[in-house]
């Protein structure tokens, strides 16, 4: 008997973990958003913000697209760092950019539109809780024309700048951020895409890129703003490649650092209003970023492909003085599309469309890597802020459904380390018990760390030793340990101990271990053995022979292989009645019976009923019970009487003068006291055996029915037979009795184990 129930599901259950290979999506902390970031991502506004944090890093918000309505705005508060979402708001049409500017003790988040033409501003209030209220509207432009410049807001002022279409020209228009009033319009000379605030003690200055001048405002006064730098940029042998302007400002305010693929890179000192350094003009460059402290003052610059350059490279470069600039280190091709430096410039933390990396500077080796889940097309943004360098990095991906908005946060150092306790034993037991793991993280951390798990993959079988068990262990901020318990399920099986692995990914910090093992020690008993009685088989004359079948039964299914060696050994019946099987028989686990077969060997031999035996022995994973059984072999033979060669005449003798027939009633040579003829017949394959009864009887003419007693049985000493199956001659001395007056032929027959030979003739006379 097999049970298939049990032994069918572990090869599914195997199947299905090869196919599932424990996919987990751990190893960041990554936040879907509905909609996706049509607007504010393409290309060309890589300056666009999709989301921003706030001031003291306890708020998040992000911008983008309903993905029912692509073209409404939809704008979301959140936890930066557990992605927990708060209230939602779908308002407008064609979502640009969000930034979010602490005004006194209002929270503001200020959204910039396209509207199809007209750009707009809409200004919205945030509650501790992360609850949205829109405050107020503003149209920026004076016709339908879309054209403008990203947003800058400054907190401490209470006020936003946006590039946008006046009624003369590209104005820069100043708003409110308590009310959204349009402050103070004025004129801008050219078409900047990006605008760069930068303020300190008396100092607030604008800075973007008007036709081919760097220029800077001075916006202290919002209300009399004055330009104070045009400074006539460098044009190179570029022709295409992203047209868009990224400005660093020193510290000081002192030096701006532009970058943009149709210009040379660009230095320059507002003081004296001149381009001090610029770098090689193979270099196309596209994104810079700036960090110094009092010691140095570090430039990463990334340069992208394009038409006169087939490279990208991402660039370390030293402007400590920025009159003498010096690349630090060089990597081409570049990996990245989005950077930003540590607070203390030792690490540079960048995102590819795949994954974000922690580079150790200056020389750009890998600290650590996040992969990125789902399938994400581009890095739209990067954000590091606080003062533990809180990473946060916005995707725009495709799904399924279509495109998508990805949120990942996480902390500098992929830090804490995590740790799976040790693999451990369990007894199964009646009523089931539980494999218990700890987490446990190496520091308190203010992530909310999640821990997927799957449990599976061993000899262990899924439903049947324990329970399918998989999910997320979810360590709260500041929890630094939990556990993960596997149910164990009891069974009636002996089998062999068994495993479970169980592997684990956390979505954030590092782990040296991810997979350890339960095993389950089995509690069931040995299962015994026995074999039964083969039921009796004719033996027949000629080949091939009857087969004998034994078998063989377990007292309970067992989880194990089953072997046994078996042997066949004689009986009443030798090795030349059947074939002197020996070999090992196996069950496989779950199989319950099985048969021994063995063959017997046919002949034409008057012998009778014979048995052999087979015996069990050398057990393995199993206790013999009932260790031998018999084999019975049914003979259906009778003996053969001798003839002359083409007669039926008996081959017979006198017993004492060796006459042969016709025989003398009496024979006058014969001592014996009765004077009674004796005869001697023999058959060629009776064998005799302690006890055998063998009666003789003859038939005269007249049909009359005589007994003719047996006074001697033997085998016929010397004779030899020929062939493969050499007969046995056997001599059977019978006496003639008085009943017998007639002359003529007897037939004459021998019964023997109650099967009647063939008739012979034997002739008498007086």
């Amino acid at each position: 008997m097999h049970l298939p129930s049990r032994f069918t599901i572990k090869s599914l259950f195997f199947a299905v973990l090869v196919t599932l290979a424990f996919s987990f999506t751990a190893n960041a902390q990554f936040f879907k958003f509905s909609g996706s970031f049509t607007y504010s991502g393409i290309p060309f506004r890589p300056g666009n913000r999709n989301f921003d944090v706030s001031p003291d890093g306890k708020m998040g918000v992000v911008l983008r697209n309903d993905r029912a309505n692509p073209h409404s705005a939809v704008i979301s508060t959140f936890h930066p760092l557990l992605g927990d979402q708060f209230d939602t708001e779908t308002f407008g049409f064609g979502p640009l950019e969000v930034r979010m500017a602490q005004v006194g003790s209002s929270l503001r988040a200020v959204v910039l539109t396209s509207q199809g033409g007209p750009r707009r501003i809409y200004l919205f209030d945030i509650s501790p809780t992360g609850q949205l209220t829109e405050i107020a509207f503003t149209d920026l432009t004076t016709s339908g024309a879309d054209s403008g410049s990203t947003m800058v807001l400054s907190g401490a002022a209470g006020l936003g700048w946006v590039g946008a279409v006046g009624s003369s020209g590209l104005d820069l228009v100043c708003f409110s951020l308590n009310t959204g009033e349009i402050v103070k319009r004025s004129p801008l000379v050219g078409n900047p895409e990006t605008l760069t605030l930068n303020e300190g003690p008396g100092r607030r200055v604008i800075a973007y890129r008007g036709a081919d001048n760097l220029k800077v405002v001075n916006v202290l006064d919002p209300a009399n703003p004055v330009e104070t730098a045009s400074v006539p940029l460098v044009r190179n042998v570029e022709f295409s490649g992203i047209l868009t302007d990224e400005i660093a400002f020193s510290a000081n305010g002192r030096y701006a650092f532009l970058v943009n693929q149709l210009y040379n890179f660009a230095a320059v000192d507002l003081n004296t209003q001149q381009i001090v350094a610029t770098l090689d003009t193979n270099f196309r460059l596209l994104r810079v970023e700036v960090f110094e402290d009092s010691q140095r003052r570090l430039l990463a610059v990334l340069s992208a492909p394009s038409g006169t350059v087939n490279a990208s490279a991402l660039l370390l470069i030293d402007a400590t003085n920025p009159a003498q600039l010096q690349i630090l280190k060089n990597i081409s091709p570049a990996p990245v599309e989005r950077f930003k430096f540590s607070n203390d410039g030792t690490r540079l933390f960048a995102a590819s469309p795949t994954r974000l990396i922690a580079y150790n500077l200056p020389d750009f080796t890998t600290i650590w890597e996040q992969p990125v889940p789902e399938n994400p097309i581009r890095a739209n943004q990067m954000h590091v802020y606080g003062p533990d360098n809180e990473i946060v990095c916005a995707w725009w991906y495709h799904d399924g459904r279509g495109d998508g908005a990805l949120i990942g946060a996480f902390p500098q150092a992929a830090a804490p380390a995590v740790t799976l306790s040790d693999s451990v034993n369990v007894n199964e037991t009646a009523g089931g018990t539980n494999a218990t793991f700890t987490v446990t993280l190496s520091a308190p951390t203010t992530h909310r760390v999640t821990v997927e798990y799957l449990a599976g993959n061993g000899t262990a079988e899924q439903d049947l030793d324990f329970t399918a068990t998989s999910g997320a262990l979810v360590l709260q901020p500041g929890t630094t340990s939990g556990n993960i318990s596997i149910p164990i399920l009891d069974d009636l099986l002996d089998e062999e101990d068994e495993t479970i692995n169980l592997r684990v990914a956390p979505n954030i910090g590092t782990i040296a271990d991810n997979e350890n093992t339960v095993t389950i020690l089995d509690n069931d008993p040995t299962p015994t053995i026995s074999i039964g009685d083969a039921t009796a088989a004719i033996e027949g004359d000629t080949f091939p022979g009857a087969l004998l079948s034994f078998p063989i039964t377990l007292s309970a299914p067992s989880g194990r292989s089953i072997i046994v060696t078996y042997a066949a050994a004689p009986n009443t019946a030798s090795f030349s009645d059947f074939f002197p099987s020996f070999s090992t028989i196996t069950l496989n686990p779950g199989q319950t019976t099985e048969i021994i077969v063995v063959p017997i060997t046919p002949d034409r031999l008057a012998e009778g009923d014979e048995s052999f035996f087979v015996n069990l022995s050398q057990p393995n994973n199993v206790t013999i019970n009932d260790g031998q059984a018999t084999g019975t072999i049914l003979d259906d033979d009778a003996p053969v009487l001798a003839t002359v060669q083409n007669s039926q005449r008996a081959i017979a003798l006198d017993s004492v003068t060796f006459i042969r027939d016709p025989f003398p009633l009496t024979n006058q040579n014969y001592f014996g006291a009765d004077k009674r003829a004796r005869i001697a017949i023999f058959t060629t394959n009776l064998v005799l055996t302690p006890g055998l009864q063998v009666t003789v009887q003859g038939v005269d003419a007249q049909q009359a029915v005589h007994q003719l007693p047996v006074e001697f049985i033997g085998n016929v000493p010397g004779f030899v037979g020929v062939g493969q199956n050499p007969p046995i001659l056997t001599q059977i001395i019978v006496r003639l009795p008085d009943t017998i007056t007639n002359a003529g032929d007897l037939q004459v027959s021998v019964t023997a184990r109650g099967r009647t030979s063939n008739a012979v003739l034997l002739g008498v006379t007086p």
